[in-house]
């Protein structure tokens, strides 16, 4: 019979090593009495940063960052050439041999030099680096001739300002500067068109007019406005000024990634599972998540030693974060009367130190709705929800909250500012 030596294997599996060690054991299922052989693997780990703290970063970040660029600098030379040839198909631009950036520059160089000489007096500066923003003034201001309208339209196909998304993963605190600095925008020009504003009260000297945050709409104004005016006095259609409408200001949609949420894997189909995941920010998602919380919640205090909550305590604690959200631990011992600071401790608050979760979308929908929120069937809730998460354009969930949900306009603005949590449970809203 071949005798064999009873061991155990011990293994330590770390993000960039691997320890291991086999230890004989003086019999079976019996106690350990020496080391056979150890050693330790060490390998790159797959992500950087600092994996202990959760910080952790894929490698591709930065090709991925670099590639982004690319990718916009493309489509917007696309666009520009698109945009190019269609003007000059119009006869609203010189003919060219082609729409190169380099033919495009020299088209549009010696184009300003003819107009320059027209609109502006020899030695004038400062006019002369605001031409398309004059062109653009008096576009608005009266009839012009084709090739004025056309360096007109196509100055605004290459400043055609911020578009607001609000599934953007841009910093909220950026976010919010962009959004001011074209709120101000809006309050300084007043009723003038913002190519107007830059042409006869901006000072280049003092302010540089590519140094300020302007928004889409406002140059969506701006267009039409020069067609209202323009329209009468050229040969344009209602469907040529569409083409240059779209060719200006297309805007590629972001490609939906909804195949790509994981299936609940309590609600199998044959080999494979059923439904996909909750929406986090629904009510199911967010009771249970709530409830959840509440109770694996324990207290030590000087007459309790890891006790869960009374009754009591737990009805007055789960109302609480149905309202009010997110509470903090010491928030939670006001509210249960419990003794405060080191006199009383809550088993998760080891791993979040900052406090318990609560009901998040009901904290943020009631800032906006009310005492109406509260009062609405939920499936009405649970639609709005859905809508808010879901819309990306600001003014178009601004509309729907005032026609579809009697929202003031004050109160529609501050939806539009409102996120609930753009994520996925861990189960099906059937599981």
């Amino acid at each position: 019979m071949v005798h064999h030596t009873p061991y155990i294997l011990g293994l330590d599996l770390g993000s960039s090593s691997l320890g291991w060690a086999a230890i004989s054991l003086d019999r079976p299922g019996g106690e350990p009495n020496s080391i056979i052989k150890a050693g330790v693997r060490i390998f790159e780990a797959g992500v950087e940063g600092d994996i202990e703290q959760g910080r952790d970063a894929s490698r591709a970040v930065v090709r991925r960052q670099a590639r982004q660029p690319r990718r916009q600098q493309w489509r917007r030379q696309h666009r520009k050439q698109k945009l190019f040839r269609l003007l000059q198909q119009f006869g609203l631009l010189p003919p060219s041999d082609g729409a190169e950036s380099a033919t495009r520059k020299a088209v549009l160089d010696q184009l300003d030099s003819e107009l320059a000489q027209k609109h502006l007096s020899n030695g004038d500066h400062d006019a002369a680096q605001k031409l398309p923003y004059r062109l653009r003034d008096l576009a608005v201001s009266g009839p012009i001739t084709p090739f004025e309208l056309g360096r007109a339209l196509y100055h605004l196909g290459q400043r055609r300002g911020y578009l607001s998304n609000r599934k953007s993963q841009g910093d909220d605190d950026d976010q919010g500067v962009v959004v001011s600095q074209i709120g101000e925008l809006d309050d300084e020009k007043g009723p003038l068109t913002i190519g107007s504003h830059f042409s006869r009260n901006v000072d280049p000297h003092v302010q540089r007019i590519r140094r300020r945050y302007t928004g889409r709409s406002q140059y969506h104004d701006e267009f039409e406005k020069i067609r209202e005016v323009q329209s009468p006095h050229h040969s344009l259609s209602e469907s040529d000024w569409k083409k240059i409408h779209d060719a200006i200001y297309f805007q590629r949609p972001l490609k939906s990634q909804k195949h790509l949420i994981g299936r609940c894997e309590l609600e199998p189909q044959g080999r494979k599972w059923k439904y996909r995941r909750c929406p986090l920010a629904l009510n199911v998602a967010q009771e249970f998540r709530l409830l959840q919380k509440v109770n694996d919640l324990r207290v030590t205090t000087g007459d309790r030693t890891n006790s869960p909550l009374s009754e009591d305590e737990r009805a007055k604690l789960i109302e609480a974060l149905r309202i009010q959200g997110d509470l903090s631990w010491a928030a939670v011992k006001k509210l249960l009367k419990l003794p405060a600071k080191d006199k009383t401790k809550f088993s998760l608050e080891e791993w979040d130190t900052k406090g318990i979760v609560g009901h998040r979308t009901n904290a943020k929908m009631i800032a906006v709705f009310g005492d109406r929120w509260a009062e609405m069937p939920q499936e009405q809730r649970d639609a709005i929800t859905l809508d808010v998460v879901h819309y990306r354009k600001p003014e178009a969930l601004k509309k729907r909250a005032m026609s579809a949900w009697g929202l003031s306009e004050e109160a529609a603005e501050l939806l539009t500012k409102t996120h609930p949590e753009d994520d996925h449970a861990s189960h099906s809203r059937q599981a």
